[in-house]
């Protein structure tokens, strides 16, 4: 969910993708962040070759087109050859069909994960499988960190930030409670049993704390869909229909009703938004709240919790026999219509061009020491893309371990598990979907008599007439 309490950064490397799963607007872009080298250090082709690039910052944000520029002066530095032209334009979902039918879209684009299946199906993301294995840094890679982009065993875009949401948990109000930590498999009644044993109306304390307005809400609750083994969308030949008022959707729905009327462990105010959960969650006022990556440096950063206070484990295992979370972030993709060699290799030279150790640690020595100068720490939970073995990783976790008191680390068991249990967003309209159903999660929160079937079966209707149904159609 492209919400704006959640901001996806680039995995490891330090520059903020203005776009994606973080910002939750509807807009992704490039940024003037991790890009790669060549596919080998030898020989530069030198024919003109001209690529144009979306995401370019807006001329009110100085600092990002500086930063944009100046990665465009190093790019053309090493590839001489080849003319960046940026575009501001930035990835949404209603003009980016329009475009590609008027062959007006970007050479290079940034999209969200959730468009994996929808650019590679339609035919508008170029094939990558063979540039990426060529390239120099490939095998430095896990194959998790393409999983939301690969479809039939060829690739159609390349990492540059990912989440998977989880469970964080104040350790302390679990202690005091006399709770057992949960563990990566708990269930949804282990769930709902540790929620009600961390609940104290009397001290103001909530077990369980979640937004209950605007479209963060169903982005929320879309864990417990498919951790329920439902869907969002299904597709039936290249139409999308509704799914998700299966009896999985309304399974889900009633779960969270139960959660706030029938065992009372949800936060009082119903309706209250992200920021208010997490400086409740901060406060000690909400011992869980779902988390997707930086939160967990706020609480460390703004409300001075320490690291070992806080405890992050997946979501637990629904009726489908599966934990299953939100996985998002951003990807930089080919515009299918670049067929010249030199092109294409051109665009994927950019791309890739930071995609280094060197790089990596120079951006991750600049976070250090910008960290130092505020007196923060970081402990974001961001999707590795790097193999443990690799030397990106080797030469990212030197700096991490030489810093304890500045990097927080999550162990590597936890994230396996964060990329076993991701489930992509919504591919179609996603956030018209969250939009909508924000309005049934509102209702079932605010009303004990809500019923869910009914809900989600109307909620249901109307994103297919009004959503899918013209999006079907174009």
């Amino acid at each position: 969910m492209k919400k704006s309490f959640l901001i996806v950064l680039t995995l490891i490397l330090s520059i903020s993708l203005a776009a994606c799963s973080g910002n939750k607007n509807g807009n992704a872009s490039n940024t003037g962040g991790n890009t790669s080298n060549n596919n080998s250090e030898g020989e530069v082709k030198q024919e003109p070759v001209t690529i144009t690039v979306s995401g370019y910052p807006a001329e009110t944000d100085k600092t990002g087109r500086a930063n944009f520029d100046a990665r465009i002066k190093a790019f053309q530095e090493k590839y001489p050859n080849v003319t960046v032209k940026p575009d501001t334009w930035q990835y949404n979902a209603q003009e980016f069909a329009v475009k590609m039918a008027g062959n007006s879209a970007p050479d290079v684009i940034g999209v969200f994960a959730s468009e994996g299946r929808i650019v590679a199906e339609r035919g508008w993301a170029a094939d990558l499988t063979e540039l990426i294995r060529n390239w120099q840094y490939s095998d430095q890679y896990s194959d998790d960190a393409f999983k939301l982009f690969e479809f039939n065993g060829k690739r159609y875009g390349f990492p540059k930030g990912s989440y998977v949401m989880n469970i964080m948990y104040n350790k302390a109000l679990f202690d005091k409670a006399g709770v057992p930590y949960p563990k990566a498999g708990w269930t949804w009644d282990q769930f709902i049993d540790t929620a009600k044993k961390l609940t104290n109306r009397e001290k103001g304390i909530s077990g369980f704390g979640t937004t209950g307005k605007g479209g963060a809400a169903a982005w929320i609750w879309s864990n417990f869909l498919y951790q329920a083994g439902g869907e969002v969308e299904k597709f039936e030949g290249k139409n999308v229909k509704a799914a998700f008022d299966s009896d999985a959707g309304v399974k889900a729905l009633q779960f969270y009703k139960d959660l706030r009327w029938k065992y009372d462990v949800l936060n009082p105010n119903a309706l209250a938004d992200g920021a208010d959960i997490n400086t409740d969650f901060g406060n000690g006022k909400i011992a869980m709240i779902t988390h997707g990556d930086w939160v967990v440096s706020m609480m460390m950063n703004q409300f001075k919790m320490k690291p070992d206070q806080v405890g992050i484990v997946p979501m637990p295992v629904g009726p489908s026999g599966k934990s299953q979370a939100v996985q998002g972030g951003s990807f930089e993709i080919i515009n299918a219509n670049v067929t010249d060699k030199d092109k294409l290799q051109a665009a994927f030279d950019w791309i890739t061009f930071l995609e280094t150790k060197d790089e990596a640690v120079k951006n991750e020595q600049e976070r250090l020491a910008e960290l130092k100068s505020k007196g923060e720490v970081w402990a974001h939970v961001m999707m590795r893309p790097y193999k443990e073995n690799s030397e990106i990783y080797k030469g990212l976790k030197e700096i991490w371990d030489a810093n304890p008191g500045t990097f927080v680390q999550w162990p590597t068991e936890l994230y396996n598990q964060l990329y076993a249990s991701g489930h992509p967003e919504p591919p179609v309209e996603a956030q018209a979907w969250y939009t909508d159903v924000a309005s049934v999660i509102e209702f079932v929160l605010s009303n004990k008599n809500a019923n869910p079937e009914e809900l989600m079966k109307k909620v249901a209707n109307d994103f297919q007439t009004q959503v899918l149904d013209p999006y079907n159609s174009k």
